[in-house]
């Protein structure tokens, strides 16, 4: 890792197509340092404990904490969709690709969600 900010770690920008783009990305990571909620070293410390052991768990939950603040964050999702989508199709995926990982995230935030993000999908694909 070549860029380090106490709680925030990125890669060095080795892809030239790329290096903009992560260059334009880096001063939002920075604000970033330190505002995230809960106890970001005690999960992390955590995950790595678990990545380390011969057979991890099957599942495992960060906690309340964590848990706590999906919720609030999952109500921005929508507005960020309509950001993302768009370097999706730029990345190769296709329209069908991208609507089918919505269909199967409905599985995991819900299909009131799920049906939210599609209609931002059609939206930004023009339908």
């Amino acid at each position: 890792m070549s860029g380090s900010h106490a709680s925030m770690i990125w890669a060095a920008r080795s892809i030239e197509d790329y290096a903009n783009r992560t260059a334009a990305t880096i001063p939002g990571w920075r604000s970033m340092n330190g505002r995230q909620t809960g106890a970001p070293p005690k999960l992390s410390a955590g995950l790595v404990t678990i990545a380390g052991q011969d057979r991890p768990p099957l599942r495992s939950v960060a906690g309340a904490v964590a848990v706590a603040d999906i919720e609030p964050k999952s109500r921005d999702v929508p507005a960020q969709l309509g950001w993302h989508l768009p370097y999706g199709i730029t990345n190769g995926l296709s329209e069908t690709e991208l609507k089918e990982v919505i269909i199967h995230m409905a599985f995991y935030a819900g299909w009131p969600k799920a049906v939210s993000a599609m209609n931002v999908a059609k939206r930004v694909f023009g339908e």
